[in-house]
């Protein structure tokens, strides 16, 4: 029963782990993106110019808050995956016994 759960449990993570990084790098493309185009001198008005700069800034802090769901998803993964070795090595040792 152990077992299931931390199966669950680890998979339910690893999924979430993969949307996070599927938003982190959704967020980083919109931010290059833009950064071209502010590099590339194609917007020259100067609200345009403002607007773009802080869309940029915007983006950059969502990144970081993304990141840290990231990191935070991957620590509480290391809990589930020790359980699972630890649920499994029990089980391994009922059986031979």
């Amino acid at each position: 029963m152990r077992l299931v759960a931390a199966q669950t449990e680890a998979s339910d993570l690893k999924l979430n782990q993969l949307k996070a990084e599927a938003d982190v790098d959704q967020v980083v493309t919109r931010t290059k993106r833009d950064q071209d185009r502010l590099d590339s001198g194609a917007v020259s008005a100067p609200k345009e110019l403002e607007s773009l700069q802080h869309e940029i800034a915007t983006l950059g802090k969502r990144q970081a808050e993304l990141e840290d769901v990231e990191l935070e998803i991957m620590q509480i993964l290391r809990m589930p995956k020790t359980q699972l070795r630890n649920c499994k090595a029990t089980t391994l040792k009922q059986h031979k016994n």
